[in-house]
Parts: structure tokens; sequence; C-alpha cells
């Protein structure tokens, strides 16, 4: 099993009148190759659950294990690790450099990790023309397109050969065009072999995941 959640839960500010209980007695497991939705609304517990899964979060309680690693133990450099080489995690806001090009974004991972800037380049150039936008390249990033920018993210998350991809709204900011275009990148991704979890509120984009959760409140519930 890839993924492994034993009634996780998470509350911010225990105790104070501005409590939170944002998940509550989660379970959940992920074989690979799984390409998973979990729809609800704002304020459901969504990127709190991605979050946890990115090991940017950790539980109040209950147990996460990725593979053999018991994350809610595992330090902060581990975890770290984890995110550079085997969990690729596209955020709501890209977490882009815009100052930067596309390909410098998508080296950034790899120089990071300690590669070779001329081994950075060519499996980042690799990765941007897997994704179509090879012509994105030398473009800074604050030049481009919302659905352009999306693509620029996936393909920094995918730059290490993750075994996982998290994305967390990755089409609330595109239009129905750019939304079709970047749900068949997802499938085609899936079908070589990538583990996919997708946080949407929008029905359409639950509708091409083979699996699909809803949250409200906290709990998790299997829909299909």
């Amino acid at each position: 099993m890839l993924i492994t959640l034993k009634d996780v839960s998470k509350t911010y500010d225990p105790g104070r009148e501005t409590e939170v209980r944002a998940l509550r007695g989660v379970d959940l497991e992920v074989k690979e190759g799984d390409f998973i939705s979990v729809t609800g609304p704002s304020g459901s517990g969504k990127s709190t659950l991605l979050h946890i899964l990115a090991g940017l979060d950790t539980p109040t309680s209950g147990a996460y294990f990725f593979e053999n690693t018991d994350m809610t133990r595992a330090s902060d450099r581990a975890k770290c690790a984890l995110r550079r080489r085997q969990i690729g995690v596209v955020l709501q806001d890209f977490g882009l450099l815009g100052d930067d090009t596309a390909l410098e974004n998508v080296c950034l991972p790899l120089t990071v990790d300690g590669v070779s800037r001329k081994k950075a380049v060519a499996r980042a150039r690799e990765v941007l023309e897997r994704m179509g936008i090879a012509d994105l390249a030398g473009k800074k990033v604050n030049a481009l397109s919302g659905g352009q920018r999306q693509r620029v993210a996936a393909a920094r998350a995918l730059s290490q050969n993750a075994k996982l991809l998290l994305a967390d709204e990755p089409t609330g900011a595109l239009d129905s065009q750019n939304t079709e275009a970047l749900m068949d990148l997802l499938e085609s991704l899936n079908r070589s072999g990538l583990t996919i979890i997708v946080s949407t509120h929008n029905p359409t984009v639950s509708l091409r995941a083979p699996v699909s959760y809803s949250i409200m409140d906290g709990v998790l519930k299997r829909e299909r």
C-alpha cells in the first residue's frame, strides 16, 4: 500500500474559542496507480488532507504511513526528502518563482537535491516536453497564462520521477478548455503509472477520476 491513514484527525487551536476540527477520524488507503478525487466546498478539509499527505502538516492524532515511512514520526528533513523525490505537490497558488523561467522553476528541486546543473537542465527539458510546453522553457513564469503556469507547476512536481502527485484545486483558476486539457494530462500521467490525488470543488473534474471521495466538516466518505 502506498498510503495508509488510520483515524487521522487535525485540530487547529485546540481548547480555544478559535478551535477548528479540520479532519475527523479519516481512514484512507491508496494503492500505487490509483487516481482519486476528493470533493468538497471551501473549508471542508480538502487542503488540510492534502497538506498532511504531503508532509506539510502533521495530524493531531492518528497514523499516517507512506509506504514504510511513519510520517507522524518522520523528521522535517525526511519529509522534505520525500517531497523532493517521491511526492510531487501542486498548490493552489502554483508556488512558482515568477521572475524565473519555466526551465529554472522545474530545475529547482533537482539542484536542491544535489543534481548537477547539466543533468538538471536535461531532465527539466524532458519533463517540459512531456507536458507539451517545451516552447515555454525560456519564458518567465510571470508572463505565462494560468493554464501554462499550472503545467509548469506539474512539471516541477514530477521532475524527480515522483510516485505520487498531490494537486490542490488544480483547475480552480482555469477556464473549461484548460481544465479539460489539464485533466487529459493527468489521465495520461496516471496511465503511465503515477498515483494521483486531486482535491476539487468541480464535479466535472471529480468525474474524471475512477475513485472519488467527498469530504464535509472534516469527515471523509467514499462515493465510488
